[in-house]
């Protein structure tokens, strides 16, 4: 981002990012200038990320997608600079694909219930004590349910604004053509993609608020 003669100027900022095949959060350590704007400093971390091919701290670009900056639970201020917002060396900062860059999806179980998803919902089966957002033991026979994780798979955001489900549970989900998921790995939701869990099929659409 900028030569060596210049470091003294510069702020050492660790930022995290999600990676998109663990989905597990990592760190790296970034040089950067106090007294640019937010958005330019995304700019030139994403582009010393794209160039990093070896690196897991490589970000996927979409051209539908723009990312922000985060301290917490507070979005930096694209418009000011990291001194106006008080951003000192050694801060944690987390790179997030702006919110909004991506659309829900409709799945429609069994061809019986359609159900808006969204990033962060969990999938599951319910009991006494738990409730997933959405939960599949209506679209399951009763002598399946027990074969359902509580927590079997949540909607999450890639770090090219794609949304996944990833699967938590030790049960399979499959894809068409039988093609099963072990827990720790996604699927990438795609318009007209079908799935399964036990005996409830669940068809994939693509939909957007007006």
């Amino acid at each position: 981002m900028t030569d060596k003669a210049d470091f003294s100027k510069l702020l050492q900022v660790i930022i995290s990012i999600q990676d998109d095949r663990t989905f597990q959060d990592v760190q790296m350590r970034f040089w950067l200038p106090p007294d640019r704007p937010v958005e330019d400093v995304i700019r030139a971390i994403v582009s010393a990320s794209e160039q990093a091919e070896s690196s897991p701290f490589r970000v996927a670009l979409s051209p539908s997608v723009t990312f922000s900056l985060w301290r917490g639970e507070s979005g930096l201020n694209p418009a000011q600079n990291l001194r106006e917002q008080r951003v000192d060396s050694g801060s944690a900062l987390r790179l997030l694909p702006a919110r909004g860059t991506v659309k829900s999806f409709m799945f429609n179980f069994n061809n019986r219930e359609a159900l808006i998803i969204q990033q962060g919902m969990v999938i599951g089966v319910a009991d006494a004590g738990y409730k997933p957002d959405i939960d599949l033991t209506p679209y399951i026979s009763a002598e399946l349910v027990g074969k359902v994780a509580r927590r079997h798979a949540q909607v999450r955001q890639l770090n090219n604004g794609e949304l996944a489900l990833q699967i938590l549970g030790e049960t399979g989900i499959t894809v068409l053509g039988d093609k099963p998921y072990l827990p720790g790995s996604a699927i990438v939701l795609k318009h007209g993609a079908m799935l399964a869990v036990q005996n409830a099929n669940i068809e994939v659409s693509a939909w957007q608020a007006d």
